[in-house]
């Protein structure tokens, strides 16, 4: 008779030791979010030296008019895509907070910006279509930080984030 008391005989792992295999979708993500940070912050170093071509009055007046305090809020908000997706990367519960917060400070630098009368004919000046596909690229970058929100959530949901 077996004692029920005794230590089990079978080996046991913790299963924190076996690795665990990222997603494709989390590489994608990552390469994305990588080059995305990237090239935002070489354009709002670029903009801050004044080594961007403008085309037209409308861009000048934009660009010439963006202070100190709202290249301090674009470097905070690269500084949040890129935590969330590391944290992403590394398959942490926290990402999934970070990338709503995010998109919740990109929701407000984005109206904070649309107070500013030479945004919005900026905006204008750069669109070449009309009616509501005039922010076509707006709409599209919202779509992909929802659907990495989602995909987030269902990682964590799924328990593949720890």
């Amino acid at each position: 008779m077996d004692n029920p008391y005794g230590a089990p005989q079978a080996p046991v792992k913790d299963s924190a030791d076996t690795p665990v295999k990222r997603p494709v979708l989390v590489w994608i993500i990552a390469i994305f979010a990588l080059i995305g940070v990237i090239s935002g912050a070489v354009g709002t170093l670029m903009l801050m030296s004044g080594h961007i071509p403008m085309v037209n009055e409308a861009e000048r007046a934009y660009m010439q008019g963006l202070t100190p305090l709202d290249h301090l809020l674009t470097f905070i908000g690269l500084g949040l895509y890129a935590l969330g997706a590391l944290y992403l990367f590394r398959l942490k519960k926290v990402a999934v907070n970070i990338l709503i917060v995010n998109a919740l400070f990109k929701a407000g630098l984005g109206a904070y910006f649309y107070t500013k009368p030479t945004y919005r004919a900026f905006i204008a000046s750069v669109s070449h279509s009309v009616g509501p596909f005039r922010h076509i690229g707006i709409y599209v970058g919202w779509l992909i930080v929802l659907a990495i929100i989602a995909y987030a959530l269902k990682l964590r949901r799924d328990g593949v984030l720890r």
